[in-house]
């Protein structure tokens, strides 16, 4: 999922980006965007990224 959204600044630092609440929902109870491993741009990245998820789910971990 894509969004456009603005950084909110306060002084010299940023201080907020507002997220729309349709995005907050599909992020889950983890609130937390979920890693596609076809989204990488090299063979070895999709490679890690296979194995790191394999070896998640035969730890028992449901999410990063």
């Amino acid at each position: 999922m894509r969004f456009r959204t603005t950084v909110g600044l306060g002084g010299k630092t940023a201080t907020g980006l507002p997220v729309p609440d349709d995005v907050i929902g599909a992020l889950g109870s983890g609130k937390r965007p979920a890693v596609w491993i076809e989204d990488a741009k090299k063979p070895d990245t999709s490679s890690a990224r296979v194995a790191k998820t394999v070896a998640a789910l035969r730890a028992g971990e449901r999410s990063r």
